[in-house]
């Protein structure tokens, strides 16, 4: 499969448990966005929600192409406001530290 950069996926079901435990993270929860191609794998941004409501990124994550899925906008759509948040054009920042929290105004944003 070919990866877009900056685009949303979401981690096959099959593989959840592995990147779960390698990267700590809840990966059914996470949107998965690659940022540089290389072959068959990726380097991607994580975001996600942790229980609290505290927005969480990891930066430059090796991902396979292959255990990667698109997100479908509408049965994944908590998941693609998140991306459209951070990449469709209502923010643009850049990675920076390996791992930060977001933290959350009271406006939802």
């Amino acid at each position: 499969m070919s990866l877009q950069l900056r685009m949303p996926y979401k981690v096959v079901a099959w593989k959840e448990k592995r990147y779960d435990k390698h990267y700590n993270i809840p990966s059914k929860d996470c949107v998965i966005v690659p940022v540089k191609l290389l072959a068959d794998e990726a380097l991607c941004d994580i975001r996600w929600e942790d229980t609290n409501g505290v927005l969480n990124v990891l930066h430059d994550r090796m991902f396979v192409a292959e255990n990667l899925i698109p997100l479908n906008p509408i049965v994944d759509m908590k998941l693609y406001e998140l991306w459209s948040h951070y990449y469709n054009g209502v923010s643009q920042d850049q990675p920076g530290s390996n791992y930060e929290q977001v933290p959350r105004t009271s406006n939802g944003n």
